[in-house]
């Protein structure tokens, strides 16, 4: 869709010139206004098509985790719940909804259905490599499907910028997991009420945080954004809770979106790191 888009701007360019050529002022005008309200349209059609792939990701409910009580899309609703409880704008609350999405792309993908049975074939390239992400994110092509839910914070991070999601969306999803490390190296304590499944993916994560990466880290203008999103992360997670469904932040969502779609290559963050070493804070 995105290089649609790109071809009909083009086209409107064109188009425009070459009525400033043969229509006068006013008929020039209107045709452009008319063009712009076409592509206008056709954007917003856009939109609503990644946030109708972005909800899909969910359809297929999975549990949290082994030691949870809750499943994905229950644990994001909660997340979000407690964001809107808490006054954030519409962009954290957005961060709190999808903060784990880098879960749904570190996993084993379908692919086309096998043409000599008929039956649904299942890659075990995951979600994430195929669409280039895990070359951005500088995590390995041999890493274990794991490994790349642990480093789910960067995976969906890049993920929503290739979808044109607002820059502060996905820093603040990188954003939980660094304030987990963050707490690790500011309280011991904090570390030993971890689940055993989250120390096993913080050791894929970094580890707790350098005294250097700290810094870098509470330099950061998002910082208690980030550690809200930690903190509304680890209470997400009560069994039968009633809270609004993914479908009701739908336009949310869609206001979220303010850039064209992009390639994973094409994309850049706002944590510049090496590996999982955060080095400094680039403009958000």
């Amino acid at each position: 869709m995105h290089s649609r888009i790109t071809r009909i701007l083009k086209c409107v360019a064109l188009l425009w010139r070459v009525s400033l050529v043969f229509l006068d002022e006013s008929a020039s005008t209107g045709l452009l206004v008319a063009l712009v309200g076409c592509l206008c349209a056709l954007m917003a059609s856009d939109k609503e098509a990644i946030v109708e792939t972005v909800l899909q990701f969910y359809e297929l409910d999975s549990q949290y985790g082994v030691e949870a009580l809750v499943t994905q899309m229950q644990h994001a609703c909660q997340a979000a719940k407690k964001a809107v409880d808490s006054g954030a704008d519409e962009d954290l609350i957005v961060a709190a909804l999808l903060h784990d999405i880098g879960w749904k792309l570190a996993q084993s993908a379908p692919v086309d259905q096998d043409v000599t049975t008929g039956q649904s074939c299942v890659s075990e390239e995951s979600l994430a490599s195929k669409l280039g992400i895990l070359t951005v994110c500088e995590v390995s092509e041999q890493s274990t499907l794991e490994q790349q839910r642990a480093q789910h914070d960067v995976i969906g991070a890049t993920y929503l910028r290739m979808l044109g999601f607002r820059e502060k969306i996905p820093h603040l999803i990188e954003g939980h997991v660094l304030a987990k490390r963050y707490f690790c190296y500011k309280d011991p304590a904090y570390h030993d009420q971890l689940s055993e499944g989250s120390k096993r993916t913080l050791v894929f994560q970094g580890g707790p945080m350098s005294p250097t990466e700290a810094a870098v880290f509470e330099s950061d203008p998002l910082f208690q954004e980030c550690m809200s999103l930690r903190r509304w992360d680890e209470a997400a997670k009560v069994s039968g809770l009633d809270v609004p469904s993914m479908a009701s932040y739908g336009e949310l969502l869609q206001r979220a979106i303010v850039h064209p779609r992009r390639a994973a290559d094409a994309v850049q963050g706002s944590y510049v790191r090496n590996g999982n070493t955060l080095l400094a804070i680039a403009a958000i």
